[in-house]
């Protein structure tokens, strides 16, 4: 049948019309709709956005496919204890690793792995850390792989400058960039005091919430390797009050958070409780701004609020609004957010209480979507979208997005299959190799450039080709202080 359906262009006469219309073509029948003619441009948005929806159901739908694959993979040889710990069923995890623990002298290297799994699960119930290793092959691993342990053993080598150490982590603690006064000249949407300002010659600077946890980061090293160092009493305390100040300050102290960005304010806790010796703010803070995350990735904490995360467990960066055009996707913010899980053993450790099976379930879900959704094997993210596009082929986001995948690696209680963290590494180790070619022909001194692939025509500076740099050395390091020199990929 042929319709002619005619409305005055006001959106209350012509969208009735436009829905009428729509369904009535859906039927088969040949419609013409008659009003004003900047409604056709609506039309347009309005089927892009039905595509839109209907691509995101069939990727959820794939997503969850394979999550269900995945899941129902029989363990290889020496898995079964971790697939039941991952699957939460602690007493199957036991009987598996004390046979493996029992297993024929030929294969000591299993024996060794069941019997370190065993004290693990034994420290997490009794809420204490693990025996440490007294066997002379396990402290000589312990020196290849953290350069702080290796320079409090006497390792020199190279990476090593005791004293630009030193001078480094006095710097820092001078004002600028350090400040607890009052307010600054300009203080801008992220001022909070203490914490430190983003120029090292200035306070009439911008401060972040991200400034705050990677400083605290590089005096927690200097600090836990300060005999070796030298640091000195003075020094040492000024460390300790400085990143504990921050910590405590009520900027980065439950409820306040960025957005959903937790990971900032569990990274200070982390160095916080190592410092001090006090875990206050992990088994409080920490552990209620992980559960309201994960309560607001099932349902909006605010009306008018998106979702922490989307059905298909898409990570949602502005969440203030649910109507952002932000929440398309953020691939990178996923990542970095996702650190947060980094912590959670430490956590435990000074006996905070675990979080809800249902809790986890979530968290594992989503570190899996992050994990297959937002990499792909060659070590890039999947980057089809940023924050808009502003993020979009960073050289210098896509070194700080790989957090996530040293947290995966190094997080098994968070993988939904035991072989996540080795696929983590594995992903992680080739974006080193992505970021050794793009050094290798550069003359000495010079940096890459700060666009991935030439994709980007915004403003890249020296600044930021030099973060990226140091995000990328960083990150080797992490990843050597966290054992993955020594795991399977």
């Amino acid at each position: 049948m042929r319709i002619l359906l005619g409305a005055f262009g006001d959106p209350g006469h012509a969208f009735p019309m436009l829905a009428l219309g729509s369904r009535l073509a859906q039927r088969g029948h040949d419609v013409c709709l008659q009003t004003w003619a900047k409604w056709r441009a609506a039309e347009a948005r309005l089927d892009a956005a039905r595509a839109a929806v209907a691509q995101a159901k069939a990727d959820q739908d794939l997503l969850l496919a394979h999550l269900a694959e995945l899941t129902s993979l029989a363990p290889e040889a020496g898995e079964e204890g971790d697939l039941a710990l991952y699957r939460g069923d602690l007493e199957a995890a036991r009987l598996a690793w004390e046979a493996a623990a029992g297993a024929p002298e030929d294969r000591t290297e299993r024996r060794r792995e069941a019997r370190s799994r065993l004290a693990a699960l034994d420290a997490v119930a009794s809420a204490s850390p693990p025996p440490p290793p007294v066997e002379r092959e396990a402290m000589e691993r312990d020196l290849s792989r953290d350069p702080y342990a290796a320079a409090e053993r006497g390792y020199d080598g190279p990476s090593r400058n005791d004293a630009r150490a030193r001078l480094l982590a006095a710097r820092m603690l001078e004002s600028p960039p350090y400040f607890d006064g009052a307010t600054l000249l300009n203080p801008d949407t992220m001022f909070h005091t203490p914490g430190w300002v983003g120029n090292l010659d200035k306070l009439d600077s911008p401060m972040d919430k991200a400034f705050d946890p990677k400083v605290a980061e590089g005096l927690t090293a200097a600090w836990r390797a300060r005999a070796v160092l030298g640091l000195g009493p003075e020094l040492e305390a000024r460390i300790v009050a400085a990143v504990d100040a921050v910590a405590r300050g009520p900027f980065f102290r439950y409820p306040y958070v960025r957005l959903n960005q937790i990971n900032w304010n569990a990274e200070l806790y982390a160095y916080a409780a190592q410092l001090t010796g006090n875990p206050e703010l992990l088994l409080d803070d920490y552990r209620r701004h992980v559960r309201r995350f994960v309560a607001g990735a099932r349902k909006p904490l605010r009306p008018g609020w998106a979702r922490n995360l989307s059905p298909s467990y898409r990570f949602q960066y502005q969440t203030n609004y649910a109507g952002s055009r932000k929440n398309l996707d953020s691939a990178e913010y996923a990542n970095i957010t996702l650190h947060f899980i980094a912590w959670y053993e430490q956590a435990l450790r000074a006996g905070m209480r675990p979080l809800p099976d249902a809790d986890l379930r979530v968290l594992r879900a989503w570190a899996a979507r992050v994990q297959f959704g937002y990499w792909m094997h060659n070590g890039m993210l999947s980057w089809d979208s940023g924050l808009g596009f502003a993020r979009w082929m960073k050289a210098k986001t896509w070194a700080y997005a790989q957090q996530g995948l040293l947290a995966l690696a190094s997080s098994p209680r968070f993988w939904l299959h035991p072989r996540q963290g080795a696929w983590a590494k594995y992903v992680f180790d080739r974006a080193l190799w992505q970021f050794a070619i793009r050094c290798q022909d550069l003359e000495p001194r010079h940096l890459p450039p700060a666009h991935l692939y030439d994709v980007g025509s915004a403003y890249q500076g020296t600044g930021s080709r030099r973060a990226y740099v140091a995000r990328m050395g960083a990150n080797a390091m992490r990843a050597i202080s966290l054992g993955l020199a020594d795991m399977d990929a």
